[in-house]
């Protein structure tokens, strides 16, 4: 059985709304620790509050370094980004696995994803009427908290086109020298799309050891993908 709260005054909402945007928008330095104090020193009571805080007041509390590399990351990497980011990012059921459902399904714009009817969003590919109803009943919940975020947050028009020509997809598994958002946010910035597991079309699997026997790396090879190490991948993103 599924349970969900939606008291928007729960803290552990709020942390885990705080938590499941900065990763999802690929923020870097935004750890348990400092949401969880931001959370429950009253700080913030919404996602939006993240991008107007006092952060004199989290560098007296937090340490300088922590504020600084906090709020230089938010502001590089969530406050421009693709529709399709900003829908996986808040946190409604369902919204994570169908947001290039529904932008490739006609509802490209925050308009018409606000203005989307159960039916309209029941009929697109992969979404049909239980999850449309999630979506739809999640969306008007949060629609205050949508137009606060708005204000703050320029919604990009998706590049299909990639910085290198050949559409290298990659996905990164296992321990690595570098936190995994610090890795993808590299791929992305070659151009690179990131994934989440081993599917067909993928490119590369990046992980520690190339001759790795993993359920992931065999997986992997079965399906033709290129396993690739760190030094290997730090070599051609560079």
């Amino acid at each position: 059985e599924y349970l969900e709260c939606v008291n928007p005054l729960c803290s552990a909402v709020l942390y885990s709304n705080i938590k499941i945007w900065t990763d999802r928008c690929n923020v870097l330095h935004w750890g348990e620790a400092l949401i969880s104090w931001l959370c429950d020193s009253q700080m913030i009571e919404s996602v939006s509050d993240i991008y107007c805080l006092d952060w004199e007041s989290v560098a007296e509390n937090r340490g300088e370094g922590i504020a600084k590399r906090a709020k230089e990351s938010l502001e590089k990497s969530a406050t421009k980004m693709t529709l399709e980011t900003f829908i996986a990012a808040l946190n409604i059921r369902h919204c994570h696995t169908t947001a290039k459902d529904l932008v490739n399904g006609g509802l490209d714009t925050i308009e018409k994803l606000m203005y989307a009817s159960v039916s309209d969003l029941s009929n697109i590919e992969g979404v049909g009427p239980i999850k449309a109803n999630a979506i739809y009943f999640g969306l008007e919940r949060l629609e205050p908290e949508i137009d606060k975020l708005l204000k703050y947050i320029t919604i990009e028009k998706e590049e299909k086109k990639m910085k290198n020509s050949n559409d290298i997809s990659v996905c990164f598994t296992g321990k690595a020298s570098l936190p995994r958002k610090e890795l993808q946010e590299m791929a992305r910035e070659a151009g690179w799309e990131v994934m989440d597991g081993v599917v067909n079309g993928l490119k590369y699997l990046v992980m520690a050891e190339e001759d790795s026997t993993s359920s992931k790396a065999v997986k992997a090879r079965k399906l033709g993908v290129e396993v690739l190490s760190e030094e290997r991948f730090f070599k051609m993103v560079k």
